[in-house]
């Protein structure tokens, strides 16, 4: 993992992504690139522009552009990370996509809802579109109303995995992170019975049974996948949690202090909603970093 585009609009919410980035750069090592999109002179946009007494002229906001992923570079470079800068006119999502196929990326690194007033406006939302359409990992950092004071913390690379090929699809890029970055590597599968059955009674015992099975079938499952990772000298731990997913993997995250890597399905409309549901809670309720990886297949 050698190249990693990180995507900035400007805004200081997008920044908070940085301190991440940072840690990427140092652990991997990787090459950094900075890229921001300046939109093209659209009706919409440059109604948006006079009414802000802004130029008309693309290539002012490009100029502009550069200054400023100049000067947010200027510190990472100063660490002694390699750190290249790019503007380019276009829509934000198909230029971040061209740019980072064109390096042959690793990894997109942005901030989810980075964007504010008029460029959210005009651009929508990039990562969620960017999880709907790139075949390159990205990096996603929920943003906080107030970044946090203290350098990101990353204890351990968590996988959650549901006995899909599409889930252990990430293990690779998993596996290289936990490396880089010198942290354990945990396996995680959460078991449950569907609340409709769990609502009788009667089904007590059924319960019981049929939850202590799944526990069994899932340590096993984990405990192959680790073994077959422990041969090639990778440390894991593996972990079977009980009830909902998305909530029993983000408070396993927090307490691990966990980078999560996982799968998304990709869609959108229904089928987003049905097979994407527990990335998607993941991301936009942990607050702390996620990979998420949308298989080929999908």
């Amino acid at each position: 993992m050698k190249t990693v585009v990180v995507a900035l609009d400007g805004s200081p919410t997008a920044e908070q992504v940085l301190p991440y980035v940072r840690l990427l750069g140092e652990r991997l090592p990787a090459r950094l690139h900075l890229f921001t999109a300046v939109p093209p002179l659209t009706r919409e946009v440059q109604q948006a522009y006079v009414q802000l007494r802004l130029p008309l002229d693309v290539a002012v906001h490009l100029a502009r552009a550069e200054e400023y992923l100049a000067l947010t570079a200027r510190p990472l470079r100063e660490a002694g990370l390699e750190v290249l800068v790019k503007a380019q006119e276009g829509e934000p999502v198909g230029q971040i996509l061209s740019y980072a196929q064109g390096l042959g990326a690793d990894l997109i690194a942005l901030t989810t809802h980075g964007r504010t007033g008029f460029s959210r406006l005009v651009m929508g939302s990039v990562a969620d579109r960017l999880l709907r359409t790139s075949a390159i990992p990205l990096f996603l950092v929920k943003a906080r109303p107030t970044p946090s004071p203290t350098p990101p913390r990353v204890q351990s690379v968590l996988v959650p995995l549901d006995g899909s090929p599409l889930a252990e699809g990430v293990l690779p890029l998993a596996r290289d992170l936990a490396r880089a970055l010198q942290v354990e590597l945990i396996l995680a599968r959460v078991v449950s019975i569907p609340v409709v059955v769990s609502m009788w009674p009667e089904a007590s015992t059924y319960l019981a049974e049929t939850l202590e099975g799944l526990r069994q079938e899932a340590m096993l499952y984990l405990s192959s996948l680790r073994a077959d990772l422990e041969a090639k000298g990778h440390a894991v731990r593996i972990e079977v949690r009980e009830g909902q997913p998305a909530q029993e993997l983000v408070a396993l995250a927090r307490r691990t202090r966990a980078l999560v890597v996982m799968a998304t399905h990709g869609y959108g409309g229904v089928r987003r909603f049905l097979l994407g549901s527990v990335a998607q809670r993941v991301l936009f309720t942990l607050g702390g970093p996620v990979v998420v990886v949308r298989p080929q297949e999908a």
